[in-house]
Order: C-alpha cells, then structure tokens, then sequence
C-alpha cells in the first residue's frame, strides 16, 4: 500500500514537472513575441517630439524605434497606400479625421490599452482603432516687422480688406489646417442657411493671399521670410518659430480658433503587431502624455494627464471651441468645392506689389496702411471684373463661439527665451506665448 502511495506521488509530480515545463515555454514563447526587437513608426512630428518618446520607449523596453518623417498627413496616406509592402506598425501625429479615413479603409487595427476608460468618448475611436494624443489650436499669426498697430486683423474675415493685398499665406486646401480656418469662417452662415452669403464675403481674399504652402513650418517660413505677412499654423509650431527668434505674433482677436487633436494608431498589417501594442500603450498613456504637454504646450487628451498637467496647458485655452464634427465632416467637402470656385482659382499674385510692402527690415504703421493706394493702382490693372475688393465686408462674425471684445483687443507675450528683442521691440514685447496664470485672467 505504501509502495502505491509513494508510486501515485512520483506520478502526480511528474505529472506536474511536464505541465510546469510546457507552460513554461509558452510563456516563453509569449514573451518572446511581445518583445519584438523593433517597432516602425510613421509620423508628422518633428524629431525633437519624436526623439523623446524614442528614448523613453527604447530605455524601458530595450525595443528599437524605427521613425520615418512626413510633411503631412497626405504624404504619409499615400505612401502608405501606394506601398503596401513596407507598412508601418504605428502612426504617430495624425489627426483623428486620417485615422478615421484608414479605419474605413480596414487598414487598422483595434486595440484597447489599459488607459482607454481614461479618454473621453469624442477623443477615442469607441472601438479602439485610433485614440487622441494631444490638442492644439490653428491660430492667425502675423510678421510683427511688416504689419502692427491698427493693421493687425482681428478676425479671418478682415482679410478680405484690400489693405492686406498679396501678404496672405495660406496652407494647402487639402490640409486640415486649412479646413478648419474654413469651418471657422463658415460655420456661422450655416447656422443661418446663408452659406453662399459667407463665400461671397470670401472672395474679396482672391485679392488677398499670396501663395499656398504646405501646411505647418513651410507657411510659417514664408511669413517669417517675408513673403507675405499674415498666416495660419499649428499654435505649438509658431511657437517654437518665435523662440528661434523669428519676428512672429499670435493674433489676440475677436474670435476663438480651432482646435486640431492628433492620434495614434496601429496599423492591420504591420510586421511587429505586439510592438506596436506596447508602443501605443506606452506613448500615448499619461505620463508620457503630460511630459510632453508640458515641455510643448500641447493639451493632453487623457485625463489622468490632464491631472498631472493641474489643467489645460495651453495659453490659448479659453480662446478656443470645439468643431462640430458631424457638421464639418458633412460639409467639408462641399465647402472645399466652393473654395476653389469662387476663391482660388481667381487668385492673382502680384509679385511687384508684395515686394513694395514687404520690403525691408521693417514698415511702420503709416507706409503699411499706405499701401491701399498702390492696391487702387494695382487693381486698375485687372480685368473690369476683379477691378476693386471691398474696403470692409459687413459680414455676420465669423464664429457664433467668438470671444468677446477685450478692451486691449490684440495682445502680444513677451518672449522668455534670449534672442528675441527684435521681435520685442518692433511689437512692444511679442513673442512665445507662455504666459501666467495672471496673464489669462487678464485676457
């Protein structure tokens, strides 16, 4: 009897040494795959974003991070698109309206992070194809060199004004920039089913705007250039243009402007899946979330971020709304259409005219507002058709959500970087918005 107690013993234990040594090499095998030796990594964000999150990741992970760099959203698409056999395992900085093209097109692939009940609903794809990173609002900025004073718009629509003939850099029409300085003009006449009504006020701008740009950097190089004067960016991305000491200034106006949110995605098909789950987990998750909020004045999307962050990290929190996606995303496209009906395709670009306007190292209030004569002369030129822009359109404004009038309506912030007093002193202290606490309850 004892014999067979002793003989069932040694049978369970071996027994149990051969499950414990298959589980064993599956977790192994697990492990292995989870630890994929690299992860490819497509993005929009400039490498000092980018290198942060690369270090981070490789140092906790001992994974390797492959980035490849995109001007926009559009390049990265149709790279993606036309190169099927090079797919990345992530896309990074895209905004939420790209993820939700490539979800439609079954190129993603759902996952849901440990972190995803703390993104709110209208910053996550609900099923878990793409999630928000970060917030930041396109913002109207101005060279302070060329144009201050009274000649500094207050809202989109003023740039209908034949004063600001040719010194108006506008991103691409295929970029989101562009869209939603759109959705910004637009929107209120849709509101009051008076569409056409807005895109007729528009077209005094054919006058107006000088060229069309890549959106982001290359539009905010032609304005700091002097190329033309006026434009539209990523508020982030003007920052840093001011700090490297570029004669930039953010337009404190009458109106709120837009704010982008970009995401993050895995892609279907790419070859290191369990990477880039980890990856995205890791990126996007709160502490990476709030380190790099902090250090670009980005407002994270997750809430336990935004917790770190004490708030909302942008100067421009309370100059902003939110776009009414269903609107835009019905909309857009149509707009975009009329855009170039009734506005691009008519738009001259008077070279002699912009080099006397912004020629120069700078051009005092006087000769800037002077230039409306030589917009008279110039315009005698044209067809009889295009002969004279309205001096000012009597339009409705153009944002139902719009700020109300400060006393101080256009409002600079002195720059806390060196290398700025240029800029200072053409524009009484304009530079990188990164005021106090103080500073908002003053605006």
């Amino acid at each position: 009897m004892f014999k067979k107690v002793i003989g069932l013993i040694a049978g369970f234990l071996a027994l149990m040494f051969v499950v414990t040594l298959c589980q064993l090499k599956a977790e192994t095998q697990t492990t292995a795959k989870e630890l994929e030796n690299k992860v490819i990594v497509y993005t929009t964000y400039d490498k000092e974003m980018t290198d942060i999150v690369k270090s981070e990741f490789e140092k906790s992970t001992s994974i390797n991070v492959e980035i490849k760099k995109f001007a926009n959203d559009t390049e990265m698409v149709n790279e993606i698109k036309d190169k099927k056999d090079t797919v990345p395992d992530v896309i990074l900085g895209v905004s939420t309206n790209t993820c939700e093209e490539l979800k439609k097109d079954n190129l993603l692939e759902a996952n849901k992070p440990s972190w995803y009940s703390d993104v709110n609903d209208n910053q996550k794809d609900k099923e878990g194809y793409w999630y928000s990173l970060f917030a930041s609002p396109i913002v109207m900025f101005y060279n302070t060199a060329v144009i201050k004073g009274e000649m500094v718009p207050q809202n989109l629509m003023a740039l209908s004004d034949k004063k600001y003939a040719n010194l108006v850099v506008m991103p691409k029409v295929e970029s989101n920039d562009f869209k939603y300085f759109l959705n910004t003009v637009i929107a209120p006449y849709v509101k009051d089913n008076k569409v056409d009504d807005g895109f007729k006020a528009l077209a005094a701008l054919k006058f107006n705007i000088k060229e069309y740009k890549e959106p982001g950097n290359q539009v905010i190089d032609a304005v700091a250039k002097k190329e033309g004067a006026v434009g539209f960016a990523d508020l982030v991305k003007v920052n840093e243009a001011i700090k490297k000491g570029s004669t930039l200034a953010v337009v404190y106006g009458t109106e709120k402007y837009p704010v982008i949110t970009e995401g993050i995605a895995i892609m279907k098909n790419g070859s290191n899946s369990n990477a880039a789950k980890l990856f995205e987990e890791f990126a996007a998750g709160p502490k990476m979330q709030y380190k790099i909020a902090n250090k670009f004045k980005f407002n994270p999307t997750n809430k336990k971020a935004l917790e770190l962050c004490g708030g909302e990290v942008s100067e421009l929190k309370d100059r902003t709304y939110k776009i009414d996606m269903n609107e835009y995303n019905s909309n857009i496209n149509s707009w975009i259409d009329k855009w170039n009906a009734i506005v691009k395709e008519e738009a001259p670009v008077d070279k002699k005219h912009n080099n006397a306007n912004v020629a120069g190292t700078a051009v005092n209030n006087n000769a800037a507002v002077q230039t409306n004569g030589n917009n008279a002369a110039q315009n005698s030129e044209k067809k009889p058709a295009e002969n004279a822009a309205p001096e000012q359109h009597n339009a409705p404004a153009a944002n139902t959500t719009a700020a109300p009038k400060d006393d101080n309506q256009q409002k600079t912030v002195p720059a806390k970087s060196a290398g700025n007093n240029a800029s200072k002193k053409n524009n009484g202290g304009a530079g990188a918005l990164t005021p106090t606490p103080a500073d908002h309850k003053n605006k």
